[in-house]
């Protein structure tokens, strides 16, 4: 069984934001993607997870990440 694939949203939303306290709140795709493989070298089960399953976390990540930013950005404005 693939531990990346059994993550749940709490583990997920912890994944992003270790991701973004490790580089900030203004990463390009390819710069969030840089620091999430980073960060899943560390990860037990996602440090030799398969490269597919290791692209759709980092999508999924991606997806809320950028809700992350944007929330954080509305905040910050007001």
């Amino acid at each position: 069984m693939d531990e990346a694939s059994q993550l749940d949203p709490r583990q997920r939303r912890i994944l992003v934001e270790a991701i973004a306290a490790a580089g900030g709140l203004r990463l390009s795709r390819p710069d969030f993607e840089e620091e999430a493989r980073q960060l899943f070298e560390d990860v037990p089960g996602l440090e030799t997870a398969s490269s597919a399953v290791i692209d759709a976390l980092v999508e999924s990540l991606w997806a809320g990440y950028r809700a992350v930013a944007i929330r954080a950005r509305l905040t910050s404005s007001r």
